[in-house]
C-alpha cells in the first residue's frame, strides 16, 4: 500500500477509522470525510505518526457539494486517487428522494460526475482501470 492514494469515507470512528489507521500504518496517503469535526480531529490527531500521510475534510456526503468538496481535497491533498472506500452511506432519504443526481440509478456509480471530471485520472490497480 505504500504510497497509495486512498479516499476513505466515514473515516472518523469505527471500521471507517479503523480502515484509515490500516492504510496509513501501511504508507497508503488517505484523505477522509466525516461530518462531524470533533470526531475527525480526534482522528486525524490519532493517526498523526504514522507512516502515512492523513488528512480530512467535515463533509455531508449526502450533498453534491460534500462529493464535490471531498473530491476537490483528494485532488488538492494527494494528486490524484489510486482507490476509493465507500464507507458511508449518502444519505437517509429513500433513493428516489435524494438531491438531483445523488439518486440516479442509472448511473453505475452515484458519484460518477465528480469522478470523471475532465483532468480526473484514475490508473486502478496495474492500470487496469482507465477514465
Amino acid at each position: 500500500m505504500r504510497d497509495k492514494r486512498i479516499v476513505v469515507t466515514g473515516g472518523t470512528t469505527g471500521i471507517g477509522r479503523a480502515t484509515v489507521r490500516l492504510l496509513a500504518q501501511q504508507g497508503a496517503h488517505v484523505v477522509t470525510v466525516g461530518r462531524d469535526a470533533d470526531a475527525l480531529a480526534a482522528a486525524l490527531e490519532s493517526m498523526r505518526d504514522l507512516p502515512g500521510r492523513v488528512h480530512g475534510i467535515t463533509a455531508d456526503l449526502g450533498t453534491r457539494a460534500g462529493v464535490e468538496a471531498l473530491f476537490a481535497a483528494a485532488d488538492e491533498r494527494l494528486g490524484g486517487l489510486d482507490a476509493l472506500v465507500s464507507n458511508a452511506a449518502l444519505g437517509a432519504d429513500p433513493i428516489d428522494a435524494m438531491e438531483e443526481g445523488l439518486g440516479d440509478t442509472s448511473s453505475p456509480s452515484t458519484w460518477s460526475a465528480p469522478c470523471r471530471r475532465p483532468g480526473r485520472r484514475w490508473r486502478g490497480s496495474a492500470g487496469a482501470g482507465k477514465w
